[in-house]
Order: C-alpha cells, then structure tokens, then sequence
C-alpha cells in the first residue's frame, strides 16, 4: 500500500472515529422503532422463525435487486474485493456508509469492514488508532448476540 493511501485511509478512518466517539449509540427503544420501520417498508423480519422467513425470500429478493442499485452496495462490493483489503479508505467509508444508512433503515452493520480495519492497524503496528476505532466501534454496536462485535470487544479488552 501507497504512503499516500495509507495517509488518506488513516485520515479516513480518523474522521469516522471522531464521528462515531461524538454521536450517542442508539437507545435500544430507537434500534426497535426503526427497525420496525424497515419490517414494514421491506417486508423482512430478520428474527422470525424459519417458516416465516421461507416465506419472506419474494421480498428479500426484490429488496436485494433494489440495494444493488445503491451507491452503499457499490462500496460494500469494492470493500469485500481482494483486491481492496488492505485499503483502509475503503473500508472506512463503507462502516460510514452502513452506519449512517443504520440510521434510516435499521439494518445492521456488516462487521466485515470494521474486522479488517483492525486486521490492518495491527500490521501497521498503530495499537493507538486501532483502540480508537475499536472504543468508537464497540460504542455503537453491543456485543450481545452478534459474535462479531464480540470478537471485537475480546480483541480491545486484550489491547487495553
């Protein structure tokens, strides 16, 4: 990786820490009447049994050649690219993306990104920005019954 991308990556990430240490997480009362919201516009409930869900996959389609249109699928595919891994940038904007479309749709944010972030500050040896964003991630996203976030939360217990 270019010093120039590595720079714009670390700016990058820099700006969504600052964004995520200054927003108040959700109330769990908020993440319930949003994702309310999204049951009624899509038709999906992510939590309901597996019958119920059977009958759902008409709707999750049509709903997944409508997020293939978005700008926020075109960055969550460049983030998942090989070719991209190691981009901090990229991956940056993407939990931006995801985490400010949370805040509209309800729907979760892929842990992929944030997974990764850490993945790379640990190879570029910056423990010191790489517990900023896990601070700022973990803020935002409860580790319980979601295992990435708790790999998370493991991984900035370990470096505190």
């Amino acid at each position: 990786m270019s010093e120039v991308a590595t720079e714009a990556g670390i700016s990058d990430l820099t700006a969504l820490c600052e964004t995520l240490e200054r927003e108040a997480p959700m109330s769990r009362a908020e993440e319930a009447e949003i994702y309310e919201r999204f049951k009624s516009a899509t038709g999906m409930d992510y939590f309901a049994d597996q019958a119920t869900q059977d009958t759902q996959l008409a709707r999750i389609l049509e709903f997944n050649a409508r997020l293939n249109k978005s700008p926020l699928r075109k960055d969550m595919a460049l983030a998942w690219n090989r070719e991209n891994k190691d981009d901090l940038a990229i991956h940056a904007r993407n939990i931006r993306n995801q985490y400010e479309a949370r805040k509209i749709n309800g729907d979760c944010v892929a842990p992929a990104s944030a997974k990764r972030i850490a993945v790379i500050l640990r190879s570029m040896k910056r423990k010191d920005l790489e517990v900023r964003f896990l601070q700022a991630y973990c803020k935002h996203f409860d580790p319980v019954g979601n295992r990435a976030a708790g790999e998370l939360q493991n991984r900035l217990v370990k470096l505190l």
